[in-house]
Formats: structure tokens, C-alpha cells, sequence
């Protein structure tokens, strides 16, 4: 006789992240026979930012530095129309970003991107880059910032990885808590 498991849940993230249904059947000595299957709620939206830095070994005063933002749509649905907003320090000048902001808010400080036809599972990427001030010294800290937009979060199943920051100081990326921290 043989001898049937089933697992449910296996993935946590994704089931938490997408309230997905996870099955696994594994027959005991077979290992060719495991199937999985993934059952997801068609009305599930979640989308996930993150800043990440690019930046030399040693960051001096009036020094551009460079980010990448990722948004990843973690949600069965496309999306048209959410934001994603970039907000920097006053210090930081210089902003550009490939693709463009549909919008920058010079008093602000802030970047508006909008999400059009923003396909389930899609990752996309914006380049963008700053500039240090020319004054900056070791103890400055100036922070850069993403959330998505306010209208979009309070029907984000999972809000949590809806934000992300850091903060930019001189000095060499080989300092522990210097140059970038999180």
C-alpha cells in the first residue's frame, strides 16, 4: 500500500503575500511523482518597492549617487493607475531617473511614478541618481524614501513591503553603518 502527505502551505511568504492555496502530493518512495499546484484569489493586489543603492568605494561631498528602485506586482491583477512616490533630503540635488517621473515636485523633493498596465508577477526597475551636497561632512545623514501610494496601500493585502528607505553619509562603503544604512 502506499502511503500518501499532503503539505499545505509550504511556500509562507507567498502564501501570506498572496493568500494562495498550496498543495503538494508526494508518494512515499517516488520521488518522480510530486506535483505542485499554486490557487491564487483572482482579486488579491500587492506590490512590493525597494531602494537599493550603487555607489563607489569611497563617497565624497558632491558625489552622484546611484539607486535602483524595484516594484515588483506580487497580486493577480494588472494594475493601471497606483503610484509609487520617491521622496529625497532637501540636501540632495540632481535628481534624474531613467525611465522619467511623471512628475517631480521640486519643493517636495519628491517623485511620482505611476503604475500603467502593471502585468501579475511584473518586475520593473527605475534608475535614478542624486547628488551629495558640496558641504556634506561625516556625521550627515540624508535620507531617500519609496512607498506606493496612499490610495493603493489601504487595499494592499500585504502592506508591509510597501515602503523602504535609507540613508546616505561620506565615507568608505568598507565602514560598518556608514555610507549607506537601512
Amino acid at each position: 500500500m502506499k502511503n500518501k502527505y499532503t503539505v499545505i502551505g509550504i511556500q509562507n511568504n507567498i502564501a501570506e503575500v498572496c493568500s494562495g492555496n498550496f498543495a503538494t502530493n508526494i508518494t512515499a518512495g517516488k520521488y518522480s511523482s510530486v506535483s505542485l499546484g499554486e490557487y491564487m484569489d483572482p482579486t488579491i493586489k500587492d506590490v512590493e518597492v525597494t531602494l537599493t543603492p550603487v555607489y563607489p568605494a569611497q563617497v565624497n561631498p558632491g558625489d552622484k549617487v546611484k539607486f535602483i528602485m524595484k516594484m515588483v506586482n506580487h497580486g493577480a491583477t494588472v494594475l493601471t493607475g497606483p503610484t509609487v512616490h520617491v521622496q529625497h533630503a532637501n540636501q540632495l540635488s540632481g535628481f534624474t531617473s531613467q525611465p522619467a517621473a511623471d512628475n517631480y515636485d521640486i519643493y517636495n523633493t519628491e517623485a511620482t511614478y505611476t503604475l500603467v498596465d502593471f502585468k501579475q508577477f511584473e518586475t520593473r526597475y527605475v534608475e535614478m541618481s542624486l547628488t551629495l551636497p558640496e558641504n556634506a561632512t561625516s556625521t550627515d545623514k540624508f535620507l531617500v524614501q519609496v512607498k506606493t501610494g496612499s490610495l493603493f496601500t489601504t487595499n494592499d493585502k500585504f502592506s508591509a513591503d510597501n515602503y523602504d528607505s535609507l540613508r546616505l553619509q561620506i565615507g568608505k562603503r568598507s565602514n560598518a553603518g556608514s555610507t549607506v544604512s537601512k
